[in-house]
């Protein structure tokens, strides 16, 4: 019939080889899977392929987003009839669905505590509002270090190591207030003259505006805020900026309700009693610049870890050769044993023969991944499958021009094991 059309017809087929919505009700818990399969899934095993096939009909398979996208594109330029089969499996969606439900009851829970926290009265009567700002203010301090920071490529006179940032003093107008720390870092290109100046102009901005409840949700609410309240485009503020002004934000809702920052933050439910201290926990990771001997760094590491760190991240790719890095890591590793996390960072400084040539010097060192291991972009999954290393990464998310999230599926591989890129949550935030 469609071949006497003019246009071309495009179809798009969702084969899940059955009635998968079934699966999704609460049927499909308390019903025998062959009864399920026999009466409701009524399974079939017909080829679309040769369906089309045995019509003269272009069909496409794919698998992934990429390979719908590409195939959409595709179909525009045959000029002719064409069916996209997308194949799924029943029970891949129904475990997918089961998931997004437990983490939409998470988030509607964690809403719910947060705000039962809060007066419901006064949340009435005020529109959602918690308080009004009365005012903002900031002092410079200026703390001297006994090493250069880590993100730092220029060698430094040590008697002249600062560093340096603002506090940020939050008053609200019941009396209460909060804190926050900013101190802009190299690595995102502000200075402490850049952001002064932002920090003036939010003196003004602020003064006056509305703190709501669902500030402490996060999830896109801070992002929604300065832009409806305070009318700032959420990428127009520096990253430390940012950090600082909900730090603050934060402690001074905190205060206002006499309770901590974490509580805010995170209330606990009935159902985390049953959690362990141990899964509950956070790692906080320590970094070391790694320039030393193997000894004095491995020193260094057995210090952080009687100081009660649990993970320590190296940087590397900065001595001679690869060889001088690996001895450091496996006397590091030898000194503190197998219980501590050891992570390690690149920064895109060694090509790729250097980077699998530390690889297989440390393949015995147990690392929980590598950060960033080769100059090149598309040598990363090459070196995930020839140094079976896991890989982090971050400047190549971070050098992304559009929207991170987008470039993400490219690096869909067992060997990319972590993301410690800002720039990824900074959009999961802004679109949230």
């Amino acid at each position: 019939m469609f071949r006497t059309m003019q246009k071309p017809i495009l179809i798009l087929v969702i084969n899940n080889h059955g009635g998968a919505i079934f699966s999704l009700l609460p049927i499909a818990n308390r019903t025998e899977p062959r009864v399920l399969n026999q009466y409701f899934y009524t399974a079939h095993d017909i080829s679309i392929e040769k369906l089309c096939m045995a019509h003269g009909v272009k069909h496409l398979a794919v698998k992934t987003k990429t390979e719908l996208e590409d195939a959409l594109v595709t179909s525009k330029h045959l000029g002719t009839d064409c069916v996209i089969e997308v194949e799924s499996c029943i029970d891949e969606n129904a475990t997918f669905h089961s998931t997004l439900r437990k983490f939409a009851c998470q988030a509607v829970d964690h809403a719910s505590n947060i705000l039962s926290r809060f007066s419901v009265p006064d949340s009435i009567s005020c529109g959602l509002s918690i308080s009004k700002i009365h005012k903002l203010e900031y002092s410079l301090y200026r703390i001297q270090l006994c090493a250069p920071p880590t993100s730092s490529s220029v060698k430094h006179d040590r008697s002249k190591i600062y560093r340096e940032g603002f506090i940020l003093s939050l008053y609200l107008e019941d009396g209460s207030v909060g804190y926050g720390e900013v101190a802009p870092l190299e690595i995102h290109e502000e200075t402490l003259l850049d952001v002064e100046e932002q920090l003036r102009f939010l003196l003004h901005v602020m003064k006056g505006a509305n703190l709501t409840y669902s500030l402490p949700l996060l999830k896109g609410s801070f992002s929604s805020w300065i832009w409806k309240k305070l009318g700032i485009s959420v990428r127009s503020i520096f990253p430390s900026v940012r950090c600082g002004l909900e730090m603050a934000i934060l402690h001074a809702i905190a205060a206002r309700h006499n309770s901590s920052f974490l509580n805010i933050l995170y209330t606990k439910t009935e159902t985390d009693e049953g959690i362990s201290k141990s899964s509950s926990s956070v790692k906080i990771c320590a970094l070391i610049d790694s320039t030393g001997t193997p000894l004095e760094v491995a020193n260094i590491a057995i210090t952080l870890v009687e100081e009660g760190f649990t993970a320590i991240k190296l940087k590397v790719a900065r001595r001679a050769d690869p060889f001088q890095d690996a001895a450091v890591i496996q006397e590091v590793r030898k000194k503190v044993g197998p219980q501590i996390e050891l992570r390690v960072d690149a920064n895109r400084k060694w090509s790729y023969e250097e980077a699998l040539e530390f690889g297989s010097l440390v393949k015995n060192c147990d690392l929980q991944y590598i950060e960033e291991p080769v100059q090149v972009e598309d040598d990363i999954l090459k070196y995930c499958e020839e140094s079976g290393l896991p890989v982090a990464l971050d400047e190549t998310i971070d050098k992304f021009p559009g929207n991170p999230l987008k470039m993400l599926e490219k690096y869909a591989n067992p060997g990319i094991v972590a993301l410690v890129s800002g720039k990824i949550f900074n959009n999961l935030i802004s679109e949230a």
